[in-house]
């Protein structure tokens, strides 16, 4: 029998696309950074990044991508177990424009009947369902679709009622290992405030040692 997991994040995934230029629009782009995200996968990337088993329950496209997003969620240590392939759709894809660094443009090429609202509810097994730590789940992810039925099923099953990623990995962090409030909110505070300052989210999610040496140059 495996091992519970720390987390298990539902919801969201997408090719994310970061215009390497700055301060101007999408026609004056003439280069992107490519990476993986959507809210749900980035907490998942940035709770591994910390050292806790993590994994996401979503849906990606059958297309030239597929494998791509499976190697950088691999790369990233998040168990794909959960991850299921839609061979009728596209995963989604997300473009950012940094016209303005703090607060790019971004445009998003996503189906309204996307991969991801489509995760049925025996995706999860229940004692997976109640032995994980942490089970995360995005408002989005609760908005449409077969997923949101999932997730109302999965809520009931752990007896439950239904700012940043980096901030929601860490506060996963903080939870599973009793930590303080205090120290809680000021670590994943930094942590988000790390991401802030990157140009990509999921590839830019901190390890606990540069999270720690913020707090602690913040505190001298």
């Amino acid at each position: 029998m495996n091992q519970s997991l720390d987390l298990i994040s539902v919801g969201r995934i997408s090719l994310d696309f970061y215009a390497n230029e700055s301060n101007v629009g999408f026609k004056d782009v003439k280069t992107f950074s490519m990476s993986i995200g959507g809210s749900p996968t980035n907490v998942a990337i940035a709770s591994a990044r910390l050292g806790n088993s993590s994994a996401v329950a979503t849906n990606i496209g059958r297309d030239a991508f597929t494998e791509y997003i499976l190697g950088k969620l691999t790369e990233f240590k998040v168990d794909t177990r959960y991850v299921g392939i839609d061979e009728s759709q596209f995963s989604p894809a997300v473009f950012a424009a940094m016209d303005d660094p703090f607060n790019p443009t971004i445009f998003f090429n996503r189906s309204p009947e996307a991969p991801d609202t489509k995760i049925k509810r025996d995706r999860i097994a229940d004692a997976e369902i109640k032995s994980t730590k942490v089970f995360w789940v995005s408002a989005c992810a609760l908005a449409t679709g077969e997923t949101a039925k999932s997730i109302q099923d999965w809520l009931v099953t752990r007896s439950l009622s239904g700012h940043t990623d980096a901030f929601g990995g860490m506060l996963v962090h903080g939870l599973k290992n009793s930590w303080p409030l205090e120290k809680i909110g000021n670590y994943a505070n930094a942590a988000g405030a790390i991401v802030a300052s990157r140009l990509l989210c999921s590839d830019a999610m901190p390890t606990l040692n540069e999270v720690e040496n913020l707090v602690k140059g913040v505190g001298k």
